[in-house]
């Protein structure tokens, strides 16, 4: 099952009323990641300072068996982590010299000055990584449950909202791009900090650098993407991406983008729709707190389109143990 939940919006007179104007049109926002509710772990990479990341960890083990090794024991992944991860390549001034760190950086230690340029450059990386994303891709997100009582307060206006179900068998999303989204720390993209080395997702900067690695990069995409913090799991998502070109109405300002790869500038809306076809549609579920007003003007725009017909119109409540449950209307 794959549900969007729409809660209460303004009309031009500035009255409230569940969201619903794809039961007339089609349309459903595709947002691009820099506008998305997670703003903390949307689209970046997730640092890690003077620690290995699950990437990393993994990364020296693929190098120690491609070197004919064996891992059999917790004793022969701590010699991998010593072997391949822990070892700076060079010793810098800083270690060697520590008084110059105060001196001529104006830091009190080494690792305080490392601490800032780690949040510096990545800050910076992240900005213009989601900005790249952003530019190019729109995403629609779902939840895989029509009863969660948090997206229903949180997305659904405490339940005065609606919720519409798809059917995820159809056409539309067979074709697309779609995935669950994984909330687990192994499964995000990642950026590590290590004594002077830095690592892209487990892989080496310099060597992300000198050789082609496009398989890498769908995987950090692909990273991107679909992961999120472990706290936004309630949500129980599963997303489409789509690409912006492929929208079907844009509205809202024009943000133009340079592109640093290409050196173009890139010109998007704000706002891109893209029409899931009417017969995609499984159910449509009224909120438990939804007004009697909305409930009667949301069934009557069901009813006047014909492309409809089939649609299920249905209504959550709780029950005596106290958990949302779905009945036909």
């Amino acid at each position: 099952m794959l549900v969007k939940y729409f809660g209460l919006v303004p009309n031009e007179n500035d009255v409230f009323s569940p969201r619903s104007s794809f039961l007339s049109d089609g349309l459903f926002r595709f947002t691009q990641p820099i506008y998305l509710n997670d703003q903390g772990s949307e689209s970046k990479l997730y640092p890690y300072y003077n620690e290995y990341s699950p990437a990393d960890l993994e990364w020296a083990k693929q190098q120690f068996i491609k070197d004919g090794g064996s891992i059999k024991s917790e004793k022969d992944e701590k010699f991998i982590k010593d072997l391949y991860l822990s070892r700076a390549p060079y010793d810098r001034y800083g270690d060697i010299f520590p008084h110059l760190v105060q001196s001529q950086l104006g830091f009190t230690t080494l690792d305080d000055f490392d601490k800032e340029q780690l949040q510096i450059k990545v800050n910076r990386l992240n900005k213009a990584i989601i900005e790249s994303i952003s530019a190019k891709l729109g995403v629609f997100s779902f939840c895989k449950s029509v009863v969660n009582e948090l997206m229903w307060t949180h997305y659904a206006s405490e339940g005065r909202g609606v919720a519409i179900a798809f059917n995820q068998n159809h056409e539309f999303f067979n074709k697309a791009l779609i995935s669950d989204i994984s909330y687990k720390e192994f499964d995000r993209a990642s950026i590590t900090y290590y004594k002077g080395t830095w690592r892209l997702n487990g892989l080496p900067i310099k060597d992300w650098q000198s050789i082609d690695k496009r398989s890498n990069c769908e995987e950090i995409i692909q990273k991107l993407l679909f992961s999120k913090h472990s706290k936004w799991g309630y949500e129980n998502e599963t997303r489409i991406v789509s690409l912006l070109e492929d929208c079907d109405k844009k509205l809202g300002n024009t943000i133009e983008y340079l592109d640093n790869l290409s050196g173009k500038k890139i010109s998007y809306h704000e706002i891109n729709l893209k029409k899931i076809p009417f017969d995609a549609f499984d159910s449509l579920v009224f909120g438990k707190n939804i007004n009697p007003v909305h409930k009667s003007a949301i069934t009557n725009q069901v009813v006047s389109n014909p492309l409809l017909s089939h649609l299920k119109l249905k209504t959550v409540e709780y029950d005596v143990f106290g958990d949302l449950k779905v009945i036909d209307i």
